[in-house]
């Protein structure tokens, strides 16, 4: 599975960047939160006006224009196409693995609290490392997964209270 990047543009326009794209660019800090690059040949300034790098969200501004950028990764896109994407997180209580895989890293302990986004575990999956991380605030209940273990697709891997 290549690794590439779906970029929204204003909730309209939709980008394909393959890591090589994204490699490619020619991009150099100007400034707090401004940065200077070339595209097709033309200088381009840019200034971020917010960012939430968490969520990978960013709204920009170039040439007075103003942008809201939405970028997922290949992760993401799959967790979609699955269909396991979850509006709402709140009362979610059981991490289960997207897809099958072996358990790199596991970052967590029975008994610990974790905050919405903390990062759990590391599951390999397709010679890609994918951090899965906690969909709530909560406390680790049960922890039943170990690195070195293998993961099949919506097995349980731990529970929060």
């Amino acid at each position: 599975m290549e690794k590439a990047f779906k970029v929204k543009v204003n909730e309209e326009m939709d980008f394909k960047l393959t890591s090589e794209d994204v490699k490619n660019l020619d991009i150099i800090p100007s400034g707090s939160n401004s940065f200077h690059f070339i595209y097709q040949h033309q200088s381009i300034n840019v200034r971020v006006t917010y960012q939430d790098r968490d969520h990978r969200y960013f709204e920009m501004e170039i040439r007075g224009d103003k942008y809201r950028i939405k970028i997922e990764t290949a992760l993401d896109q799959l967790v979609e196409e699955m269909g396991l994407s979850v509006g709402n997180s709140t009362s979610i209580n059981q991490v289960n693995a997207p897809m099958p895989g072996l358990i790199l890293e596991v970052m967590v302990h029975e008994g610990q609290e974790v905050k919405q986004g903390d990062p759990l575990l590391v599951l390999e999956a397709m010679k890609m490392e994918n951090t899965i991380v906690a969909p709530r605030q909560g406390i680790v209940k049960n922890l039943l997964v170990e690195a070195g273990q293998t993961a099949d697709k919506n097995q349980l891997l731990l529970e929060l209270e």
